[in-house]
């Protein structure tokens, strides 16, 4: 038996009024999706521990069978872990990121204005540019009350994000300074950073999204190390030629270090040696990539598979599918986040166009060739987490999933969506109890 969870992250949402109250799901064209739910097992399940961050990385450790109150220590290290980075158990590590101040004198008077975090290319507003289409309706802005954080921008030029060179540059520039070993800075792409702190401490640090216009007096992290690096690095930067360039074209500058979210190497276990499965990641996502190295999973690159609406759908399903039939493995994560991103923008047409795509381009293509093969498989569907499109943001709601059994196929109509789902017999309460349930154990 070969499985396939198929992770359509964000997909699950809330009542939409412009929908006529239905939500995305329900509005989406997706027979592929509800064929499986009639075939297979429907119901509801909660992947997010109550009190726990909605996160999709914390979804994706109970949906492989981890407990994430106990495994989970944050995205940093797990990012570490994509880049090849060892940690030590004393180590601490941090995610950071680029981000925009505003134009007072002192350092600890200026206000947070936006950040570089997991931009795309259509990600970042440009200041002071009319063609930018604000999803919260803003207007032409000026660089100081630019407030970007998860706003996204889909303006034709692009609004001229830092380029991979620019964000080498900053960051070799910062590290330089950093000083007598204790902090090493790495740059793990699309402007996302990692400080691992050796033999550091762990410290509450606050999300940059979370504090947009915000005084960074009061979101500053409260540790004097930890805020020297971060003004540190605002005197490296504020003079550094490429932000003196951004600056003339009026474009948002980098003008210093924001470091948050720390953590330390989670103690990971071996999947095949868990789950008796060899076992492979597809994903965009650096974390969920570094959370399949450090537990032995094998780690496949898609063409094109970006995280975006734009992604290569169809190369992910075939290298997942090629991995099952033709490389070995027992077991494939395919993880796709083009819903999420639609979701985290507002952007309801968006959302219906990702989950369509990921009905006919990735489900499609996986049920057309693994029953082709012949070869016996099960299929897990399910959203991560919920991610209405009016909140832009992650609930810890429970979500729609279908194992479907291409051996134990039932007959019946189907629906794949959040209120028909909870019109089934089934919930269960936590997603470790899912994986288990999934490889029959």
């Amino acid at each position: 038996m070969k499985y396939i969870v198929l992770l359509g992250d964000g997909m699950a949402d809330e009542q939409i009024m412009s929908l006529g109250g239905g939500t995305p799901l329900e509005a989406a064209k997706k027979p592929n999706m509800d064929a499986i739910a009639g075939m297979g097992e429907m119901g509801l399940v909660r992947t997010i521990p109550r009190g726990m961050e909605p996160d999709g990385i914390v979804a994706a450790f109970a949906v492989l069978g981890f407990d994430p109150e106990k495994y989970y220590t944050g995205r940093a290290p797990l990012e570490a872990l994509s880049l090849g980075i060892e940690l030590a158990d004393t180590d601490v590590c941090f995610r950071a990121n680029f981000v925009s101040l505003s134009g007072e004198q002192r350092f600890y008077d200026k206000k947070l204005v936006g950040t570089f975090a997991g931009m795309t290319m259509a990600d970042e507003i440009k200041a002071g540019e009319e063609s930018c289409d604000y999803p919260d309706g803003g207007a032409s802005l000026a660089k100081d009350e630019v407030k970007v954080g998860e706003v996204r921008c889909d303006s034709p030029d692009g609004c001229a994000m830092l380029t991979a060179e620019e964000i080498k540059a900053l960051t070799d520039a910062v590290r330089e300074k950093l000083g007598d070993g204790r902090f090493s800075l790495y740059s793990c792409g699309a402007g996302g950073l990692v400080l691992v702190w050796h033999r550091g401490r762990q410290i509450k640090a606050e999300t940059p999204q979370d504090h947009i216009g915000e005084a960074i007096r009061d979101c500053l992290p409260r540790d004097d190390e930890l805020c020297r690096i971060m003004e540190t690095s605002f005197d490296i930067l504020r003079s550094h030629p490429i932000n003196a360039r951004r600056a003339s074209s009026g474009l948002m500058t980098a003008d210093a270090l924001w470091v948050y979210d720390g953590g330390k190497m989670p103690p990971l276990e071996n999947f095949k040696d868990r789950a008796g499965l060899r076992g492979a990641m597809i994903s965009a996502d650096s974390a969920l990539n570094g959370l399949a190295a450090g537990i032995g999973m094998r780690v496949i690159s898609a063409r094109g598979a970006d995280g975006t609406l734009q992604t290569n759908y169809e190369d992910r399903a075939r290298a997942a599918v090629r991995a099952l039939l033709e490389d070995g493995d027992d077991f494939v994560f395919l993880h796709v986040s083009a819903a999420d991103e639609m979701a985290l923008r507002g952007d309801i047409d968006g959302k219906i166009n990702a989950i369509e795509s990921i009905d006919e381009k990735v489900l499609g293509v996986v049920l057309s060739l693994m029953r082709q093969s012949g070869e016996p498989f099960r299929l897990l569907l399910l959203p991560g987490v919920a991610t209405p499109v009016e909140l832009k943001a992650h609930t810890d709601a429970p979500v729609p999933y279908v194992i479907y059994d291409c051996t134990r196929e039932r007959r019946r109509v189907g629906f794949y969506a959040e209120l028909d789902a909870s019109d089934e017999d089934f919930f269960i309460p936590r997603g470790e109890m899912l994986f288990n349930r999934f490889i029959g154990r």
